[in-house]
């Protein structure tokens, strides 16, 4: 934890895929939030769109890890 800048995830490109992995959490979170006050079907659309969005975030940025170990 004392090695990380944690000011450099908000503007180094490599960090693209951390910054989408975490809107799509927050997302999912807000999704699920509408879901338990009783709007199932909004609280469900709107997670499914975070969890996607989550799991494009892990996509690119596995992508990105393997495309900087290939150097």
């Amino acid at each position: 934890m004392n090695g990380i800048k944690w000011s450099s995830i908000l503007n180094d490109r490599q960090y693209i895929g951390f910054r989408i992995t975490m809107s799509g959490v927050t997302i999912g979170f807000i999704g699920f939030v509408i879901a338990i006050f009783g709007f199932m079907d909004l609280g469900v659309s709107v997670f499914v769109v975070g969890l996607s969005t989550a799991v494009t975030g892990i996509l690119v940025n596995v992508s990105h890890v393997n495309r900087r170990k290939g150097r």
